[in-house]
Order: structure tokens, then C-alpha cells, then sequence
């Protein structure tokens, strides 16, 4: 499936503003429009400043990265049930292709989600979406191998300088392995064993990482 984006995002975690991407899966990108989206797709995560300026003390802006069906949407759904999602059909259901957003207060702060497309195509809009960041999560699916891709991402975010948790889902499965991910990687600090699809494990995991990212401040 073809997707054609014919609005910019505008997002604003300090105001709360979003301008969602108009889809229209019906259309195709031209050719200029392809070259573009691979061009900025081709460039590193690390090479992203931290903060253009500095942000309220009384909000943080959380990205939230993770390949697909990590579980990211999930994740988000599980901490506001009013939290909104870009996204179109593919062959095993949805895949977001622009962003999930969602908010929640934390011990008195405006915590603000955002995750991420877990697809390499996407890279220019995961750029876009990081900017400004307090923080990152990076969501694992503990029940596979982890994949080059969240290998790539893990690595370019440890070069990010930001407080960066690991997400590691799925962990109600029978057959997950979370030795497996700590293994491939390592160096981890702030690790969480979660199950995204309970609201109580979600909340929990974001509420301790929080608490690293204020006392980190």
C-alpha cells in the first residue's frame, strides 16, 4: 500500500498542539516526493540535537521507539485510553505510519508521549517526532529475536544523551526471553519487564522511569 502524506506536523509538546497527517492511501508519491522521504530516511537518529530550546519543568516530552509490533501502540493506549494514533491497514492488522500520541500526569508533571513508526522507511519521521525529547523508551518484543533494526536504534539512542529505558514486552508470554534481549543489549540501565496490554504494568514501568528522568533533571 501506497501512502501520500498531504499535510506537515506541527507537534508542540510544551502547548499540546498536534496537526495530524492527512492520509490518502488511494494516491501515490510522486517520484520527488519518494526521493525526499528516502533521502531523510537515510539520515542517523544521533545526528538530532537534544533540545532546540529549553522546555516547561513542568512537562516532559517521551518518544517512544521499538520495530514493528513491538508493542508501541499499545504501550500508549494502555497509559491514556483518549490517546490518538496515525495508522493504516496492512497485511496483519494496523502499522503506525506517522505517530501515536498520548498524555498522562505523573507526580505532577505533563508527561507526553509520542511513539514512533517501527518501519526503516519511516526514519525521516521518527527525526521529526525525537526532536526536543526529555526522554526515550525503547520498546522490545521479548518473545523473538531482536532484529538489526532494534539493534540500530538502540545504539544510535545510546549516542543521544538523554535518559533512555528499555521496554521489555511481552513478558506474560510463556515463551518470552528476557535474558535473551538484556544480552543483545547491553549496557541497559534502566530496564522494565512489562506486558503493554495491562494498563496496571504499563503505568507502573513509565512511573519509575520518570522518577529517573526528574531526579536526572
Amino acid at each position: 500500500m501506497r501512502i501520500c502524506l498531504r499535510h506537515a506536523i506541527n507537534v508542540d509538546a510544551g502547548k499540546n498542539k498536534i496537526d495530524e497527517w492527512k492520509l490518502d492511501a488511494s494516491l501515490s508519491a510522486t517520484p520527488r516526493e519518494t526521493a525526499f522521504l528516502q533521502k531523510q530516511g537515510s539520515k542517523q537518529l544521533k545526528k538530532i540535537p537534544r533540545h532546540t530550546e529549553a522546555m516547561d519543568s513542568s512537562r516532559l516530552k517521551i518518544v517512544i521507539f521499538g520495530s514493528f509490533h513491538s508493542g508501541k501502540s499499545t504501550f500508549i493506549q494502555a497509559i491514556d485510553p483518549a490517546s490518538r494514533h496515525i495508522d493504516a491497514e496492512c497485511g496483519d492488522g494496523t502499522t503506525t505510519v506517522a505517530l501515536d500520541y498520548g498524555k498522562v500526569m505523573v507526580n505532577d508533571l505533563h508527561v507526553h508521549l509520542y511513539g514512533t513508526p517501527g518501519q526503516e522507511r519511516f526514519g525521516f519521521a521518527r527525526k521529526i517526532i525525537m526532536q526536543g525529547m526529555d526522554a526515550a523508551l525503547l520498546l522490545v518484543d521479548c518473545t523473538c529475536a531482536v532484529d538489526a533494526f532494534t539493534k540500530g536504534i538502540y545504539h544510535d539512542l545510546m549516542d543521544c544523551h538523554v535518559p533512555l529505558g528499555l521496554l521489555l514486552n511481552k513478558c506474560d508470554v510463556t515463551e518470552s526471553c528476557p535474558a535473551m534481549v538484556k544480552r543483545e543489549l547491553p549496557g541497559s540501565i534502566h530496564v522494565y519487564e512489562i506486558s503493554a496490554k495491562d494498563p496496571a504494568s504499563a503505568r507502573e514501568a513509565l512511573g519509575r522511569f520518570v522518577e529517573v528522568i526528574t531526579k536526572a533533571r
